[in-house]
C-alpha cells in the first residue's frame, strides 16, 4: 500500500542501467530513476538495501531480506515474478533486464509497480538511457580539468603521507627507546612517570600497591660478568610481567629494582602470588643450567591518599625491599612501624659527616681463643656508633646507610688507623703469636687505589705486620673481582693476612676462596647453629679437611653452646669466636684483660722458678720455663719484653702494658 518502505537490493554493476556510485555511496542509473520517480508518484518510500558496492542480491533473494531484487538478468535470474524494464541484443539474442519480486513483496506494491512500468513507453526508456549517460558524459568532462590538479594534490598528500609516517615511526621509536630498557625491555623511569600519571589518581590511589623486588644478581655479575647479570634481570622482569594486569605498570627503576604498581583492593592476596614469583625468579640458575643463584625480595607499599611524590614512593618500597633481603624473607610490608625506622636512618643519614669529626665511631675488640685450648690467639676489630642523643649504636644500625651512602670506605681506613695503633701501643715490632683483623667492604677492596692508601696508613706505625689481617667482608655491591684479587695479592707480598668472612652465607662463596689468596675463612654463623645436627656436620668437617689441605685456617663464629663447641674441637676447626669466651669490648677494656692475663701468667709462673741472684735474670728464667704453657696474649707480650734489643726500649714497654 501506498507510504509502505520497500527496499530493493541493487546490481552494483548494470552501467549504464543501474550501478554503485562510490562518491555518493548510491545506486545510480535509469533503473533507480524510474524507482525514485514511481517513488515520487505513488507515495512508497524505496531505499536500496546494504549500499556498500557489493553484490548482495542472491543473499537478499534467499532471505528474503528486500522486496525487490534490482538489475536481474543475463547471468543472474532468480526464480520468482519478474517484470521486464529494458531489453536488448547481445550477440543476436535478446537479453533482458528487470527486477524481481521476493516473496515478502506487498500485493499492492507489486501491482503499483507494475503498472508503472506498463505505462512508459520504449522511447521514453530509450531517452531516459540517453540523459543518464549524457549526465555521466558531461560529468567526466567536467572531472577531467581538475583530473590533473587532484592527481597533483593526491601525489603531493601521498608523499606528506609517507614522510610523516616515517617521522611518525622514528619518533615512536625514539620515544620507545627512552621510555624503555634496553636489556629488559620494560618500561624505566620516564615510563614509569608518564603512567603513574595516566593511570593513578586520587580516586583510586589507595587501592593501588607498590611492590618493588629487589633482585640480588652480585654472585652472576661476579662469576659471568654484568651482561649475565642482566640477562638475569631480564628474566626476572618477563616473571614479573606474568602478573601485570592492564591497569598495572610494570618498570625497571634501577640496577636491580623492579617496580609493579598493582591496582588492587584484596592486599591479602599479595603474599601468594609474591611468594610465587619469588620461587619462579630462584629457578633461573636450575632452568638455564648456571653455575650461580640469584635471589629476590620485594618490599610492599599501599599507597597513601597523601602520597604524591614519587621519588618518596620508590625510596619506600626499595627501602622495604631491602630490609626483606636483610631479614631473608621473600616480602615485607612498609607498614607505620617501618617508615619510622626508615625517619631514624634518615636522621642518622644526616649525622653522618658529624660523627666522622667528632671521632664518634669506636673501635671495639672481640677475641678469638684456640678451640682444643682455650688461650686467645687473636681478635676481630669492630666498630659502634657512640651517638650523642640515640646512645651506642651497632653496625646493623648504621652500616647499610654507609654503604648506600658511599661512607663505608671512610670508616674502613678509619678502623684502620685505630687497628694499626692498637696492635702498636701493645706489641710493637717484637710481637708475634697473634692477630688483629680489620673489616673491609667489597667496595674498598675494589679501589684501585686501596693499597697505597693501606701502606699510607700502616708504615705511620711501628709494628710488626704479621699481627694484622684483613677481613673482605660481605656486600651487596660485588665489585671488581679482578681488582680486588689484584689488591688482596698486594697486600700480601706486604705481609697482610687475608681472611673471607661469613663464609656460607649471604655474598661470600667458594668461587671468593679460589679466587682469592685467602689465609683463614671465618665460618658465617648459620653454619655453627646447625653443627651439632648430622648432616651438617659430615659437611663442615669435609669443608674444615679441604680448608686444612690447602694451608687455610678455619675459624668458627656466633659459638655460643658447650655442644657447639664440641662439635668444632672434633672436626678440627682452629679458633671460635662467641659471647661464651669475650664479648665485644673497647679498646680500653680489651687492653686492660691483655694486661691482667699478662701479670696474672707471669706472677703464676715466676712463683714455679728458683730464684737467682739477678732481678733480671729471674724474669728472664721465669718467662722461658713457663712460655710453651702461656696463652697466646701473654707469649706475645712477653716476646715483645723479652727479644727486644735495646734495653731502654724493652723498659719503655713495659712500663706502656702497666700504665694500660
Amino acid at each position: 500500500m501506498a507510504g509502505s518502505t520497500i527496499y530493493v537490493s541493487g546490481n552494483p554493476e548494470l552501467y549504464p542501467l543501474e550501478y554503485y556510485d562510490g562518491a555518493g555511496n548510491a545506486f545510480e542509473g535509469a533503473i533507480p530513476e524510474m524507482l525514485g520517480d514511481f517513488a515520487e508518484k505513488s507515495g512508497y518510500e524505496i531505499i536500496y538495501y546494504e549500499t556498500d558496492g557489493k553484490d548482495h542480491r542472491e543473499r537478499h533473494f534467499e532471505n528474503m531480506q528486500t522486496d525487490v531484487i534490482s538489475g536481474v538478468g543475463g547471468d543472474y535470474q532468480p526464480a520468482g515474478e519478474t517484470v521486464t524494464v529494458f531489453e536488448t541484443e547481445q550477440g543476436g539474442e535478446t537479453v533482458s533486464y528487470g527486477i524481481t519480486f521476493t516473496e515478502s513483496a506487498p500485493e499492492g506494491f507489486k501491482k503499483d509497480l507494475k503498472k508503472y512500468f506498463e505505462g512508459i513507453s520504449e522511447s521514453e526508456k530509450t531517452g531516459l538511457l540517453m540523459e543518464v549517460t549524457n549526465a555521466e558524459r558531461e560529468a567526466r568532462r567536467m572531472d577531467q580539468g581538475m583530473i590533473a590538479a587532484v592527481a597533483l594534490l593526491f601525489a603531493v598528500a601521498v608523499l606528506l603521507g609517507i614522510l610523516l609516517y616515517r617521522y611518525r615511526r622514528r619518533a615512536h621509536r625514539t620515544e620507545f627507546r627512552l621510555r624503555h630498557d634496553d636489556a629488559t625491555g620494560l618500561g624505566n623511569r620516564d615510563y614509569l612517570e608518564k603512567y603513574y600519571g595516566q593511570l593513578v589518581n586520587d580516586h583510586n590511589r589507595v587501592m593501588y600497591y607498590v611492590y618493588y623486588f629487589w633482585i640480588d644478581t652480585e654472585r652472576a655479575a661476579r662469576i659471568g660478568g654484568r651482561s649475565e647479570a642482566e640477562e638475569a634481570v631480564r628474566y626476572a622482569g618477563d616473571v614479573l610481567n606474568e602478573y601485570a594486569g592492564d591497569q598495572d605498570i610494570l618498570a625497571r627503576v634501577s640496577q636491580e629494582g623492579i617496580v609493579l604498581f598493582k591496582l588492587t583492593g584484596k592486599h591479602g592476596e599479595s603474599g601468594a602470588w609474591i611468594h610465587a614469583a619469588a620461587e619462579k625468579i630462584r629457578a633461573y640458575s636450575e632452568q638455564h643450567g648456571r653455575t650461580y643463584s640469584i635471589n629476590a625480595w620485594a618490599g610492599v607499599y599501599p599507597l597513601r591518599q597523601s602520597d604524591k611524590n614519587l621519588d618518596s614512593i620508590l625510596a619506600n618500597a626499595e627501602q622495604t625491599a631491602r630490609m626483606a633481603s636483610r631479614q631473608n624473607v621473600d616480602f615485607r610490608i612498609c607498614s607505620d612501624e617501618v617508615l619510622e625506622q626508615f625517619r631514624e636512618e634518615k636522621m642518622i643519614e644526616g649525622d653522618i659527616e658529624r660523627a666522622f669529626e667528632n671521632r664518634e665511631f669506636q673501635m671495639y675488640v672481640q677475641f678469638y681463643v684456640e678451640t682444643h685450648s682455650g688461650e686467645v690467639c687473636g681478635a676481630e676489630a669492630l666498630t659502634r656508633w657512640l651517638h650523642p642523643a640515640k646512645g651506642l649504636l651497632t653496625p646493623g644500625t648504621f652500616i647499610p646507610v654507609l654503604e648506600r651512602t658511599g661512607h663505608i670506605r671512610k670508616l674502613d681506613f678509619l678502623m684502620l688507623e685505630r687497628v694499626c695503633a692498637f696492635l702498636e701501643r701493645n706489641f710493637g715490632r717484637e710481637g708475634s703469636g697473634f692477630f688483629l683483623s680489620c673489616n673491609f667492604s667489597r667496595t674498598s677492596f675494589t679501589a684501585p687505589d686501596f693499597v697505597e692508601r693501606c701502606r699510607e696508613i700502616i708504615e705511620k706505625h711501628d709494628f710488626n705486620i704479621n699481627l694484622l689481617t684483613f677481613e673482605l667482608t660481605e656486600s651487596p655491591d660485588p665489585g671488581d673481582a679482578e681488582q680486588i684479587r689484584k689488591n688482596a695479592e698486594q697486600m700480601k707480598e706486604y705481609g697482610v693476612r687475608l681472611a673471607l668472612d661469613d663464609f656460607g652465607e649471604g655474598y661470600t662463596s667458594f668461587k671468593d676462596l679460589l679466587h682469592y689468596p685467602i689465609d683463614i675463612v671465618k665460618l658465617d654463623r648459620s653454619l655453627t647453629d646447625t653443627v651439632t645436627e648430622d648432616k651438617a656436620r659430615k659437611i663442615l668437617g669435609a669443608l674444615i679437611r679441604a680448608e686444612h689441605e690447602v694451608s687455610v685456617k678455619c675459624l668458627a663464629e656466633g659459638v655460643e653452646e658447650e655442644e657447639t663447641l664440641a662439635v668444632l674441637k672434633e672436626l678440627s676447626c682452629d679458633a671460635v669466636q662467641g659471647y661464651m669466651f669475650y664479648y665485644p669490648l673497647p679498646e680500653p677494656e680489651a687492653e686492660q684483660i691483655l694486661k691482667e692475663e699478662y701479670e696474672r701468667h707471669r706472677e703464676k709462673e715466676v712463683q714455679k722458678t728458683v730464684p737467682v741472684p739477678k732481678r733480671v735474670q729471674k724474669k728472664t728464667t721465669a718467662a722461658q720455663t713457663g712460655r710453651q704453657r702461656l696463652p697466646y696474649r701473654v707469649k706475645a707480650l712477653l716476646a715483645a719484653w723479652q727479644t727486644g734489643t735495646d734495653r731502654r726500649k724493652r723498659k719503655s714497654k713495659l712500663r706502656h702494658i702497666s700504665n694500660t
